[in-house]
């Protein structure tokens, strides 16, 4: 298939692309216990401490299966203020703004 380009602007350069990525993604992230109201720090209790233990022996399982090649547990340390952004504030009653504080990465060796 050809692409033609019609009405090139000369100000805009050619775009020089990589191949993309040969690993698929799977992303889980969940609210476990994010602050009662926006701020800079995030607590780490102990259930949210056992449920990460558990996440990252889940995740050395996942990575023993042939199509898995790594899995990544993270912890949030801190929620930006997202609420104070112009287009979430116009938006404020059609946007769930996400306050993941755990989240899994899952690396596959093929894309699905």
């Amino acid at each position: 298939m050809t692409v033609q380009l019609v009405n090139a602007d000369p100000k805009y350069s050619t775009a020089h692309l990589i191949p993309p990525a040969t690993l698929g993604y799977v992303h889980v992230a969940a609210q476990v216990h994010p602050p009662s109201r926006p701020g800079p720090v995030l607590r780490r209790g102990p259930d949210k401490a056992r449920l990460e233990t558990r996440l990252k022996g889940l995740g050395r399982q996942l990575e023993q299966l042939e199509a898995v090649e790594k899995v990544t547990v993270f912890d949030a340390i801190a929620i930006p203020p997202l609420e104070r952004l112009p287009y979430v504030r116009e938006r404020a009653g059609s946007i769930a703004v996400p306050r993941f504080d755990v989240v899994v990465l899952v690396e596959t060796s093929s894309t699905p």
